[in-house]
């Protein structure tokens, strides 16, 4: 493989490292926000409907979340052994999310236990026709995105190229040009020193 190929080859791991990260975490944030469970509460005088949102029944999604959305940034800011880093810490937050979710998704009628309680006025309301949405398993996707991402990027993440050194290079010949560009002028040169001639009462032309 030539160098070229190999360049490009790494920069498309890169992107879809970070794409996974960001698309995984947003996924999950977005689930996190709906309804994940559903079910009636008899409050002694009428039947309730009740529901509970992904934020009220795993919390700790949001923060994982958090997690895979900066380190898909982190990711272009590292290099080396620092990226690997970062892959590590995103895949598991990924594991994190799946693993609430399961917890969570598992149980829903636990998981309206809160809502139950405040619909009712009271504790232990018993939960009826209690069902789970498709929101949890959302989540879980986006979490598994975040493991994939986090996953690749441990393993090549030190193989691809660093977008400072790039910024730097540029800022550098930046310098160099403007450098250049900002030469001071001095007497020596004609149009200066025949403005001065004039100021000091001479004739430039003599």
């Amino acid at each position: 493989m030539s160098q070229g190929t190999a360049q490009r080859t790494a920069r498309r791991e890169l992107l879809g490292a970070v794409l996974a990260c960001a698309v995984g975490a947003s996924l999950a944030l977005f689930a996190v926000g709906r309804s994940w469970a559903r079910g009636s509460v008899d409050t002694g005088l009428a039947t309730v409907a009740v529901s509970s949102s992904g934020g009220s029944v795993a919390p700790a999604v949001v923060g994982f979340a958090l997690l895979g959305l900066a380190g898909a940034v982190a990711i272009f800011a590292t290099r080396a052994i620092g990226r690997r880093i970062v892959g590590v810490l995103v895949a598991l937050g990924g594991v994190g999310i799946v693993v609430a979710v399961i917890a969570s998704a598992g149980d829903p009628a636990g998981a309206l236990g809160p809502a139950a309680a405040k619909a009712a006025g009271r504790t232990g309301a018993e939960v009826t026709a209690a069902s789970a949405s498709v929101w949890p398993w959302f989540a879980a996707a986006g979490g598994l995105l975040m493991l994939l991402g986090g996953a690749v990027t441990a393993a090549r993440g030190p193989m691809w190229p660093g977008m400072s050194s790039r910024y730097e290079r540029a800022a550098s010949s930046g310098e160099t040009g403007s450098t250049q560009d900002q030469r001071p002028v001095t007497s020596a040169d004609p149009p200066r020193s025949a403005w001065e001639a004039l100021d000091r009462g001479e004739d430039p032309t003599v």
